[in-house]
């Protein structure tokens, strides 16, 4: 959700991403996210996001660029920073 919604807030330069990975996203729930899952299917949701082509896409009037691999590397980003704020968190 954080990716989400930093692509959300970075306004028109991430608008055609931003909408892109939502509709993957939740086209994905039930497939990695919802009920009881087992270790791993956050990966698995990556792999699938790698296997998307590059496109162009028009969303909202606007032409884009998708691209996956540099979705699945923002995505990476973030699992870092949540990683980091757990440490933190489990230290105090």
């Amino acid at each position: 959700h954080r990716l989400l919604n930093s692509y959300k807030d970075e306004g028109e330069e991430k608008r055609v991403s931003y909408s892109w990975l939502k509709k993957f996203y939740v086209e994905s729930l039930d497939t990695y996210f919802d009920g009881n899952q087992s270790f791993g299917r956050a990966d698995d949701f990556i792999d699938d996001l790698l296997i998307c082509p590059p496109a162009l896409k028009t969303i909202g009037g606007k032409l884009g660029f998708i691209d996956p691999l540099a979705i699945a590397e923002d995505i990476i980003d973030f699992r870092g920073i949540v990683a980091k704020e757990w440490q933190g968190a489990m230290k105090n």
